[in-house]
């Protein structure tokens, strides 16, 4: 099977290929969508396979259907390398190498957070999942993956204001909301979902610590067994890794049910001080001895 791997190319062809979009769905129209005009592609030397005329190196080759070879060992997005890894994969035979006049070679080392794996690939995972769980009309606002959490903690926020609706209860609302990131198509890939209220920012690590550490009750994580999961994720069994399957989980850090309307709790932060406490406090704030707040 011919293969050509476009390095250096334009960054939106990064991000689209890092997004799990439908099947059927040709990635280069998308991009031409994005772009507004064709994407410009050249033909391989080797073979008859087109990459983007804006790549700074192409490796053209062939990948066997028969021929393997022990890959790595390597480091992984999750941030982990087994040392002792020896899984047998496709042997890719190289044909050309074709390069711009002084070509520039982008690297990622695939590893503990941050790099692209966690940017690129974790923020199109997300916009995915949002677009398909809103489609199921529930009351999301935002998605976001951490970051930090290596693509393996994906937080979503829900418009708590009008009450668990239709759901009947918080508990419902959450497992839902849990069990259609789990339909979603990129369901493989995430291993753990947190549901929070929309007052957390999920793409606040110390927030979305805060919200887990402070209302997910131990006893009440909700448990999505047999799932289908990318064998990369960094605490799978060998037999879960070998399989492709594993339970994932939801947290579940909406209100609790059994709370009463008044016994609700809020933040104790500046924020829920009364307007004019907090406009005289800011008015002040540079005879505390501290910079001006804009």
């Amino acid at each position: 099977m011919p293969f050509a791997l476009a390095l250096g190319t334009s960054p939106a062809v990064a991000m689209v290929a890092g997004c799990p979009v439908r099947d059927g769905l040709d990635e280069a129209a998308l991009l031409g969508g994005w772009f507004g005009e064709p994407v410009e592609v050249v033909r391989c030397e080797s073979h008859d396979l087109r990459v983007p005329a804006t790549s700074e190196i192409v490796v053209e080759g062939f990948l066997s259907f028969e021929d393997v070879a022990p890959e790595g060992p390597m480091g992984e997005y999750s941030g982990l390398l087994w040392p002792e890894d020896s899984r047998l994969c496709p042997v890719y035979r190289v044909t050309a190498v074709p390069y711009r006049d002084e070509p520039v070679l982008p690297v990622v080392v695939a590893g503990m957070p941050v790099e692209e794996n966690h940017t690129n690939w974790g923020i199109n995972i997300a916009a995915a999942v949002l677009h398909e769980v809103r489609a199921e009309h529930l009351p999301v606002r935002r998605a976001f993956m951490p970051f930090a959490a290596a693509c393996h903690w994906l937080v979503v926020t829900v418009d708590t204001a009008p009450g668990p609706g239709r759901w009947g209860t918080w508990r419902n609302l959450a497992t839902e909301v849990g069990r259609a990131v789990y339909r979603a198509r990129p369901r493989h890939i995430v291993p753990k979902v947190i549901v929070v209220e929309d007052d957390v920012d999920p793409a606040d690590i110390k927030q979305v610590v805060w919200a887990v550490a402070t209302r997910a009750h131990p006893n009440e994580t909700i448990v999505v067994p047999d799932m289908p999961t990318l064998p990369l994720v960094g605490y799978l069994s060998e037999e879960e890794r070998r399989n492709a399957r594993t339970d994932k989980v939801v947290f579940d850090c909406l209100p609790r049910d059994d709370w009463s309307a008044t016994g609700r709790p809020v933040r104790a932060n500046f924020a829920q001080l009364p307007a004019e406490l907090r406009r005289q406090v800011l008015d002040r704030w540079s005879e505390y001895g501290y910079p001006a707040k804009e």
